[in-house]
């Protein structure tokens, strides 16, 4: 479900060494490997009801680093297995990215190897790659994720379910997830399909207002299993049904 750890680095091969980011009453164990290495920086906090020792300074450190210039060639192409453990932690830098500014929330669910080559499995995951590394990732499949309500979108034939789409923190907001859009567009009509269909969180940690000024339609607002969330939908036809 949904979209969307600082920085996903070039590098994401485990070496073994790995920190503890405690958040709130809950901790993930982060490999500091995935870091580029110019930026060792780890993300550290004491545990619940512990010491607090360099938080705020570990936390402003994160956030405050400089996204670089995206430069060279792209190409957006069906991962492979060898591709999952750089997935993975691409997924997980988003999702502590989110954490880090928008608090604790169903964004912030960690992903895993095993997971990924799951979702290989089951529908068709693409990376974007620049020069070679993976800057983004999303999943396309046919089959409606548990958490869309299809009597929201415009009656078709074929639709495509677009889901964890995750762009690098480190080069966000600079046309790679505009880019990744583009290329979907182009699946559906290679599918072939009629429509992309996908749902968003309904707040602030949402990418609602990124997928609208990319040409998706908002068709609804909904709460499944106690998360509100916005559905889009994008029409190959470019005609949408009247609400």
């Amino acid at each position: 479900m949904c979209h969307a750890a600082i920085v996903a680095g070039r590098a994401r091969q485990c070496c073994g060494h790995h920190h503890e980011l405690y958040l709130g009453n809950s901790h993930v164990t982060r490999c500091t490997s995935i870091f580029p290495s110019s930026r060792r920086e780890c993300v550290r906090q004491a545990p619940a009801g512990g010491q607090q020792r360099h938080a705020r300074d570990d936390a402003a450190n994160a956030k405050a680093m400089i996204a670089r210039k995206i430069s060279g060639s792209f190409e957006f192409v069906l991962a492979t297995p060898e591709d999952a453990p750089a997935i993975s932690s691409l997924r997980n830098d988003v999702a502590l990215r989110l954490t880090l500014d928008f608090g604790k929330g169903h964004w912030g669910a960690m992903s895993t190897e095993r997971g990924v080559l799951a979702d290989m499995r089951n529908a068709r995951l693409y990376v974007m790659r620049m020069d070679g590394d993976i800057v983004a990732s999303l999943r396309l499949a046919t089959k409606k994720p548990w958490a869309i309500d299809r009597t929201y979108f415009t009656e078709c034939d074929k639709p495509l379910y677009l889901t964890s789409m995750a762009v690098d923190p480190e080069f966000q907001r600079q046309g790679i997830g505009r880019r990744c859009l583009k290329e979907v567009e182009q699946e559906v009509f290679k599918w072939p399909a009629d429509a992309v269909r996908l749902d968003a969180y309904d707040a602030d940690a949402g990418a609602g207002g990124f997928y609208q000024s990319c040409g998706y339609r908002e068709v609804g607002r909904a709460t499944y299993r106690g998360t509100p969330l916005v559905y889009f939908e994008w029409l190959a036809s470019g005609k949408a049904a009247d609400l």
